[in-house]
This record gives C-alpha cells, sequence and structure tokens, in this order.
C-alpha cells in the first residue's frame, strides 16, 4: 500500500522539482541584465 502511494506522489514531486528549476532558471534569466547593469553603474560610479 505504502509503494503504490510513493508511486502516486513521484510523478507530482517530479513535476514540482521540474516547476522549481524553471521557476530559478527564470528568475536567474531575469536578474542577470540587472545585475550587469548594477555593475556598470558600480564601475563608472567608481571611476567618477
Amino acid at each position: 500500500m505504502k509503494f503504490r502511494v510513493l508511486v502516486c506522489c513521484f510523478p507530482i514531486c517530479l513535476d514540482f522539482i521540474s516547476f522549481l528549476l524553471m521557476c530559478v532558471c527564470l528568475g536567474v534569466a531575469a536578474a542577470t541584465p540587472f545585475f550587469w547593469l548594477l555593475c556598470e553603474v558600480k564601475s563608472v560610479t567608481a571611476n567618477a
């Protein structure tokens, strides 16, 4: 019985993990331009 429950839950966990990974990837992709912009601003203000 416990094995059957595990088999039922496994795809849900797998979907959840892939969803989390997708969110992380999207977050990194969205944050990267802002990060570079921040570095540019910092280097400009440091040189000024």
